[in-house]
Parts: C-alpha cells; structure tokens; sequence
C-alpha cells in the first residue's frame, strides 16, 4: 500500500476535511510586484506537483484503511527520488489479519471460543489460542504435557483444553518472573508458571512479546488483545494489540472483526490496526467513546414478520438504559424479556428436557426452517441492522453444560437461538454479541 492513505468518517451525514490554507496580503502584492509574480509562479508549480503526487497516490490503493479514522488527512511519501521513478523500496504494510476458526464442542460440550494461530519461536511452533479481551496472553509448556497432564484421571477435562491448543517449547527465554491469573475474587490461581519473551508471527508480521507460559492451568490458552483492560499496569506483560502498536506494526489500536461466529461454523478473520472496506457494506458512522469500550447509544429495536408488513414489537428503550454495549465475544444477542416473548409468537418453539432456564432463551428444531422474513432489527439512525432469526439458529451437542444454565439439550435435533434474555443486563439495554457483529459484516 502507497504512502499516501485517507479515511473519511461520517459526522452528521456529511464528511469533514481538514485543509490548511495559505494566503497573501494584498499589500505585499502591490508594493512587491515581481515578488508577487514569482511566488504565484512557484504556487502554480506546487499545485501541478501536488496533482501529481494525488494521483500517483491514488492509483493503487489498497484495500485496507489502516490510518485513524477521525479526519481527512494525507501522508507524505517517502522514498521518493523522482514521480517518473518506480518507488523501490515496499512499504511496510500497517495491519495484522488474524484468520478465525471454531472448535465448535469439545468433549460433547459446547465450545464459545474463537481461535486463530500463531507461531511461536524461531521455529516457528504452531498454536491454536482462543481470542480474549483481556491483555494477558498464555500458552502452557511443553513439560507440562507429563508433569502436569499425565494422570488423566486428575486433570482430564483441563489437559483437554491444551490438547487443542497444543503445546510452547521454551527456548531459554524465561524471565523468571512469576505468572499467575485469578477470576475475580477467587482465591485459588487459574494459571501458574512463568513469564517469558518470544517472538510471535501471524501472516509474516512478527512481534515481540512477553506471555505467560503455564506449569499448571484451569482455563484455556489464550492470546489477549488488551481491549477490555484501560493499560498494561496491572501486569509484566502488555497485550499483543499493544505490542503490535509499540514496535511499529500497526498505526493506531483499531480492531475490526467479520463473522467470527458465523452460525454455519465458517471461518472469519480478525484484522488489528485497520478495516478490511471489500468486507462492509451500507453507511459507515464513527461513534467516540461515551463510556466503557463498546458503549454505543440505545437502538430502536423492531421484531418484524410476513415480509415486513407484520410488527410483532417496535419500542424504543427508555433513557434509564439509555446504553447498548457491542461485546464481540458474548456468544448471545442479549435482549429485555419482552422482546424475546415477542419473538415467541414467531418462532417454532421446542422445549428442551431438562431446561431449567427456558424462559430465557428460544429453542427450535433443527430440521425446521423458520421463516426467512421473521426478523429483529436495530435501528442506529444512520444504518439499520436487520438479522433474520434463521440466521441466529445454533445446533447444541447432544449434552450441553455451560454458563446458560442446566442441559440445555437432551437429543440433536435441539437448536438454540443465539439471542437470550434478563431483565437485569449490568445496566445495559442490550448486549449486542458475536451474532450482531456477524451481520454487519459479509
């Protein structure tokens, strides 16, 4: 990609530029004629050049939008001995993809992880990490592998989790450093082991970083792209975002995500430091920040059926929860309970033996179809995003033990749609998950 990029952001309906302007007095014309006439000659041979350089610029740009997106706004090229000249030297690219995959059930449960993989080492050692918010990231060591899971009558469930992952093999990189990572209060550690540095690589971009390597572990491994935490403070490590933004890699922290949790179990990929624009469509608006990342104001919400003429629920939320929240790895739209008993009348309703959380959550059968026009759509003013409920439907194994609550599936031909529903949702009117930002992108 050229040197020479732009962004155009949507602020109000119409685009903002940021130009700089250079004018002469008009005394200084008169009393200075020629020197008028030579600098007029010299604006005239900056402009000629400047349309040049534009369309020098322009002729080839890529794909990616990887600037930051809050002005109109040009770069200088560099390198450049002569605009008849072929530029010699590439240009650093400055985003990361990282390709997306599922593992979908492990051991018969229902697996929510979003996975990429990431080559360790020199050697390059292949690792499949889940995805998380937080800035820790952690693989577990190669020694472990029999110290740790070789009673599989002990640590069966938890050695699996590595056993996807697969294994990092130090290359006598320790920092001695102590690592461990506890959930909330807990008083017993997750992980424990050792802090190490290596280099990562993910579609030839390699980065430096220091992560945890495990010794002892309940949680599986991750890479943390350090969007949920404010700054790398609180640890010896940073996140790979920030890595990534500290050696130059990337121009800015943005972090774009396109059907990482495709119902239909296909990969999609995650692209830091910029926006992949071939996969997005409709209008474009940028939202500053009015609170915890991901807050976005409260949309209109309307459960629509018979080819749109039939509104089964139009309502706008009241301003005490005047907060939506857009949470990439929530594996549910998480809506009030009277949206979802209006989806009821609209949907082929099964109930699951052995539920204790109906209520809450839609079943249907597998083998059924639900009507391609039913749909729940979110109207953010400048775009609307219309899901059909089909589009949310999830095969459960046939034994489902997770944070829904109970099995939640007795047989296979059980789905669950991925939209649930309480009245008590942290103080947000919605929490838009993976199935949301699913639809927003192709």
């Amino acid at each position: 990609m050229r040197p020479c990029t732009y962004v155009g952001p949507v602020f109000n309906n119409s685009f903002r530029y940021r130009t700089s302007t250079t004018s002469l007095g008009m005394t200084t014309k008169q009393r200075f004629p020629y020197l008028a006439l030579a600098i007029a000659r010299l604006i005239t041979i900056s402009i000629t050049l400047s349309l040049l350089v534009s369309a020098w610029c322009f002729s080839d740009l890529d794909d990616f939008n990887t600037v930051r997106p809050t002005s109109f706004h040009w770069q200088k090229p560099r390198n450049i001995a002569s605009l008849k000249q072929p530029r010699q030297v590439p240009i650093e690219q400055k985003h990361v993809i990282l390709p997306t995959f599922r593992n979908y059930t492990e051991d018969g449960e229902l697996d929510l992880a979003v996975y990429t993989r990431i080559n360790f080492g020199p050697d390059s050692q292949p690792l499949n990490l889940g995805l998380s918010a937080q800035h820790e990231t952690w693989v577990p060591d190669i020694e472990s592998k029999e110290r740790f899971c070789g009673d599989q009558s002990v640590n069966t469930i938890t050695c699996n989790l590595a056993r996807i992952s697969g294994y990092y093999s130090p290359n006598g990189n320790s920092t001695d450093i102590p690592f461990t990572l506890r959930s909330g209060s807990s008083a017993s550690d997750l992980i424990r082991g050792y802090f190490y540095d290596d280099v990562v690589t993910t579609n030839g971009v390699s980065v430096n970083l220091r992560f945890g390597v495990g010794d002892t572990w309940d949680v599986p491994p991750f890479l943390g792209l350090g969007i949920a935490t404010s700054r790398e403070n609180v640890s010896s490590s940073m996140s790979y975002t920030a890595a990534l933004v500290e050696q130059g890699k990337i121009f800015e922290p943005y972090i774009s995500f396109y059907d990482i949790r495709n119902p239909r179990g296909t990969g999609g990929q995650i692209v830091i430091g910029g926006v992949d624009r071939k996969k997005l469509y409709g209008g474009f608006t940028y939202w500053k920040g009015i609170g915890a990342p991901g807050e976005v104001p409260t949309p209109k919400i309307k459960v629509v059926a018979n080819d749109g003429f039939e509104e089964l629920y139009h309502k706008f939320v009241q301003p005490k929860k005047a907060t939506a929240l857009i949470s990439p790895g929530t594996p549910f739209i998480v809506v009030p309970s009277d949206v979802l008993e209006s989806l009821r009348f609209a949907v082929p309703i099964t109930f699951p033996i052995g539920s204790n959380d109906i209520k809450n959550y839609l079943y249907t059968t597998c083998d059924g179809t639900i009507d391609p026009s039913t749909a729940i759509e979110f109207d953010f003013q400048t775009v609307v995003i219309r899901i059909p409920l089909e589009d949310l439907k999830t095969v459960a194994p046939p034994r489902v033990y997770s944070s829904i609550g109970g099995i939640v599936a007795n047989y296979s031909n059980i789905c669950i749609l991925s939209i649930s529903s309480t009245d008590d949702i942290e103080g947000y009117s919605f929490i838009l998950g993976g199935p949301f930002l699913g639809k927003v992108s192709t």
